[in-house]
């Protein structure tokens, strides 16, 4: 709000790097009220401290997140560091202002956010044994992970092969968006968009994550006339949503049940078509088909 401006980065040589914070005045001077004369670096780990995201809480106080290699051999653990407005550890956030997510997992933070009743969220990406997900992360305001969001704190979402998180973005009322890209399973990157759910009413806090997506087939795919798809698990009441590449829902189909559904061409061009499948106001499942003539 002062106009003064926070740079996030990395400093060092080798294998031996550090967070980088730089804070510069609006004429672009470096501020000597920050850090030690407008710089602040942070040691975290051994080796390769890389900060990937800077954003700045209502009160001042900034948030600086991305990866460290501090549970060696296990690289990479997401970490997420809170400074006071004048640039010092915040001694009142995690362990001497410092929070590392330490996993079995290969994680890093690429992007990070404040819900509206202060809780952090970070955004980042998750290395599993064949690909990478989503991976979305949430801490309360002492820098610990918050046990009622997602599973323990965090939250996985795979869809269409790798998938990297860069961006996120808190709604007015809660919800989380996360973008970046998918490898659509080898045949190229794609735009890709998830939305989470918080429910701001619940005075456990975070609550309805969608957290087991199951992606499902259809068979064969593509198709001219109809295809089938499976559900991996029993449908009670389920809705079927289509959207076409511009985002627009094209087709809905309501009150379906079992483990399977015929879907019939009709009316629909060829192209390519994506589909959610929602339960009692979840969305539980989702795919991708395409169309020829």
């Amino acid at each position: 709000n002062d106009g003064k401006i926070i740079l996030g980065g990395v400093t060092g040589t080798g294998n031996d790097r550090d967070f980088l914070l730089i804070r510069l005045k609006s004429n672009g001077s470096l501020d000597s009220n920050f850090g030690n004369n407008g710089i602040q670096i942070t040691a975290i780990g051994p080796v390769y401290d890389i900060c990937r995201t800077v954003c700045i809480q209502n009160d001042g106080k900034i948030l600086a997140s991305g990866y460290t290699y501090y549970n060696l051999p296990n690289a990479r653990d997401l970490v997420i560091v809170r400074y006071n407005a004048n640039g010092i550890l915040d001694n009142t956030f995690g362990n001497g202002g410092i929070s590392v997510v330490m996993t079995d997992s290969v994680d890093f933070g690429s992007t990070a956010g404040v819900l509206p009743d202060g809780k952090i969220v970070v955004g980042g990406t998750r290395k599993t044994a064949t690909a990478f997900d989503f991976l979305l992360t949430c801490f309360n305001t002492t820098g610990q992970l918050e046990a009622t969001f997602g599973n323990g704190g965090a939250t996985t979402t795979d869809y269409m092969g790798s998938n990297f998180a860069n961006s996120l973005a808190v709604q007015s009322d809660g919800r989380i968006v996360v973008a970046g890209i998918t490898n659509n399973n080898g045949a190229g990157n794609d735009f890709m968009v998830a939305r989470y759910v918080y429910d701001i009413s619940s005075p456990e806090g975070l609550e309805n994550i969608v957290n087991d997506m199951q992606h499902l087939k259809c068979y064969p795919n593509p198709f001219s006339d109809y295809t089938l798809i499976k559900f991996d698990k029993n449908a009670e009441d389920a809705s079927l949503d289509i959207f076409n590449t511009f985002g627009q829902r094209i087709k809905r189909m309501d009150h379906l049940n079992g483990t399977e559904v015929i879907l019939s061409r009709e009316l629909l061009p060829a192209g390519l078509y994506t589909f959610i499948v929602t339960q009692k106001g979840v969305t539980t499942a989702n795919g991708r088909f395409s169309i020829s003539d």
